[in-house]
C-alpha cells in the first residue's frame, strides 16, 4: 500500500513524502489529542467562522463553506441535532464543531409525508424538512420534498 505524509507546510505540489509498505492494518493515532474521542475516522469536522453581522448591534453570523447560521441559538441548535461538540478554533473568531456527516436527501411528497423522522419547520434555510439520526454510522439525513 502507498501511503502519502504532507510536510509541515501542508500540501503542495513538492510537500509530500510517500512511501510503500505491507501492511495488515495501519492506524495512526496522536499520543495527545486535541480532540479528545472526535477525528475523522468516525466524525465530520465542520470549520465555522464567526463575523459580525451589519444589524442588529453585536450579532454575528457564523458561516461555513456549506451553511450560513444568523445566531449563536442556531449554531446550538445544529450542534445538538448533528449530536457534535464545539470547539473554540487556533485563531480568534473561528469555531469547530465534531459532530455526524449530513446527508441531504430529496422525496416525492408521497414518500416525504409517510416518512418516520422528525420534522423540523426550518432547517438551514430549507424548510420545512424531516431528520433522521444514525447513531452507529455518525450521520444525520436531512430529508426534504422535491419540487
Amino acid at each position: 500500500k502507498q501511503f502519502r505524509m504532507w510536510g509541515h507546510t501542508g500540501r503542495h505540489r513538492n510537500g509530500a513524502v510517500l512511501f510503500h509498505t505491507f501492511v495488515r492494518a495501519w492506524k495512526y493515532t496522536k499520543p495527545d489529542p486535541l480532540y479528545g474521542k472526535y477525528t475523522t475516522k468516525e466524525w465530520t469536522r465542520y470549520l465555522i467562522e464567526c463575523q459580525p453581522d451589519i444589524e442588529p448591534a453585536d450579532a454575528f453570523v457564523y458561516r461555513n463553506e456549506a451553511f450560513t447560521l444568523y445566531s449563536r441559538e442556531e449554531l446550538e441548535r445544529l450542534v445538538g441535532i448533528l449530536h457534535g461538540k464545539l470547539f473554540n478554533g487556533f485563531r480568534p473568531g473561528l469555531f469547530i464543531l465534531w459532530a455526524y456527516r449530513m446527508e441531504w436527501k430529496e422525496l416525492p411528497a408521497w414518500e416525504w409525508n409517510m416518512l418516520k423522522a422528525d420534522t423540523h419547520l426550518s432547517f438551514l434555510g430549507i424548510s420545512p424538512v424531516r431528520i433522521q439520526t444514525d447513531h452507529k454510522r455518525h450521520i444525520v439525513t436531512i430529508y426534504k420534498k422535491s419540487e
